[in-house]
């Protein structure tokens, strides 16, 4: 269950579809108490979301860039076994290190869209005088 105040922001907004579904997967994996030890590794977000690559991990920064993803250890082929990232949700208390939810992507930044704006702001916007002549763009007045 992904919370109404996250859909509904503007951060949520500007999203690709890419970003929301890789969202989506990396909450299914939440099970309660491992927030910060989600492992999901770009390969395996490819493989799942069925994304390539390159698009996998561009969703990946996207999201971490919009505050909803935290990476709490980074993933590795040094190791003599594969090793996938571990992520933590900034939505929730993160069960690695007890820190409450930081929901980065409340915050606002440059990149979102701007909020409209509602009808009785629009109904306060200035009106020509009568008599005035407001010309066309690129013709002449009158």
């Amino acid at each position: 269950m992904l919370p109404r105040y996250l859909l509904e922001c503007p951060s949520w907004r500007s999203l690709s579809a890419q970003a929301r579904a890789l969202y989506v997967h990396i909450a299914v994996r939440y099970n309660g108490r491992n927030n910060g030890f989600i492992a999901f590794s770009v390969r395996d977000a490819a493989a799942e979301c069925r994304l390539a690559k390159d698009t996998a991990a561009r969703a990946f920064a996207e999201l971490v860039e919009k505050g909803f993803l935290e990476l709490a250890q980074p993933g590795a082929f040094s190791f003599k076994t594969r090793h996938a990232a571990e992520w933590r949700l900034t939505a929730l208390p993160c069960d690695r290190t007890g820190a409450p939810p930081t929901k980065g992507f409340m915050k606002p930044r440059p990149s979102d869209p701007p909020k409209s704006e509602s009808r009785s702001q629009k109904r306060d916007a200035p009106v020509p005088q009568s008599g005035t002549v407001t010309p066309f763009p690129g013709r002449k007045a009158c």
